[in-house]
């Protein structure tokens, strides 16, 4: 605060008009310091100290914690998997995924096998049920997989209410498997009730 002289000078607790005479105030503290404290400021106060908050951490994974007779397998609607590419290696390598099941990929079945590979970082490999031609935009389902898994499709059928990918992986840590992506779009049931 300053004076008429241009001066300043540190300004008390005493020399501040009191509004709540109840409280009992020490007069040799700064006017900045509190004198009581609520739970939410000690809450406040001790997620600053922390810090470290986030939203939803997930669960607590290491190298170490997966069991050696699992397989680590995700899904993921990507809703353009040509534009995500380094979104589904960064959900690849930061879960330590073996798997990957991606649907609505958009992906043309007539695309350039560039185009159809950059779905997966190095050391995988990928296999697609597209929806259609360059013409017919939208859907399809993929399934990004270690290279040191053997896949191969297994025939489910074609349908016209919704896309699956029905894929054989042998060679794991585990027996064989069977993963079926399935994506239904929107609109297309008719005759389910």
């Amino acid at each position: 605060m300053s004076t008429p002289g241009g001066r300043s000078h540190r300004v008390t607790v005493a020399e501040l008009p009191r509004r709540r005479p109840s409280l009992a105030v020490r007069s040799d503290r700064p006017a900045c310091i509190p004198t009581t404290t609520s739970p939410l400021d000690v809450l406040v106060a001790l997620l600053l100290l922390f810090g470290g908050v986030e939203l939803n951490p997930g669960p607590m994974t290491s190298a170490r914690s997966t069991p050696r007779d699992t397989l680590p397998l995700g899904v993921l609607n990507v809703r353009s998997a040509r534009c995500k590419a380094a979104l589904t290696h960064d959900v690849i390598d930061d879960h330590r995924l073996d798997a990957l099941a991606l649907t609505e990929i958009w992906i043309p079945s007539d695309a350039p096998d560039a185009v159809k590979l950059d779905a997966c970082p190095p050391g995988y490999q990928v296999l697609h049920r597209h929806r259609g031609t360059s013409d017919q935009l939208g859907g399809g389902v993929a399934l990004v997989y270690r290279d040191t898994i053997k896949a191969t499709m297994v025939d489910v059928g074609n349908y016209t209410e919704f896309e699956s990918l029905a894929i054989k992986l042998t060679g794991l840590r585990s027996k064989a498997l069977v993963v079926v992506c399935v994506f239904r779009p929107p609109g297309t049931v008719t005759g389910l009730r």
